[in-house]
């Protein structure tokens, strides 16, 4: 597996993450989006996305701008909304979209809590580029 830091831009800030790439030549790709209050600095957040690059998966994990206080993205948690993080999302989707290393038809989405809230509504704005869509810890369970 190797890791590469991810950067893109939306308007004036910086969004940041990680990508695992796998050793396999596979074009297709897994970006987790988080729930609120949770960074990629959190050990378990990480572990995750280790877990699923070893089932030879590419996989971009990223902290949405202002997302939480421990995010490395750049924001602040008060100007942060769930539009804002569709925004994010969307910036992403559309950075793997155009990277020639991933298939842009066999994108998966993977939401934890809020980040689950969020990937639904993306995935219903790019749907011929998301192949699957995935909750964990569900909005959507209230």
């Amino acid at each position: 597996m190797k890791t590469e830091t991810f950067q893109i831009k939306r308007d004036h800030f910086v969004i940041r993450g990680k990508l695992l790439l796998t050793e396999k030549e596979v074009s297709d790709i897994v970006i987790i989006s988080l729930g609120l209050g949770t960074g990629i600095s959190a050990a378990s957040s990480f572990y995750e996305a280790e877990k699923i690059c070893q089932t030879n998966k590419n996989v971009l994990i990223f902290d949405f701008m202002g997302g939480s206080s421990v995010s490395q993205s750049d924001g602040k948690t008060t100007e942060m909304s769930t539009l804002t993080e569709v925004k994010d999302l969307e910036c992403v989707v559309n950075s793997v979209i155009s990277d020639d290393r991933f298939d842009n038809k066999a994108i998966t989405l993977l939401g934890f809590s809020q980040g689950g809230l969020v990937s639904a509504l993306v995935a219903a704005r790019h749907p011929e580029a998301i192949q699957k869509l995935i909750f964990l810890s569900g909005l959507f369970n209230t």
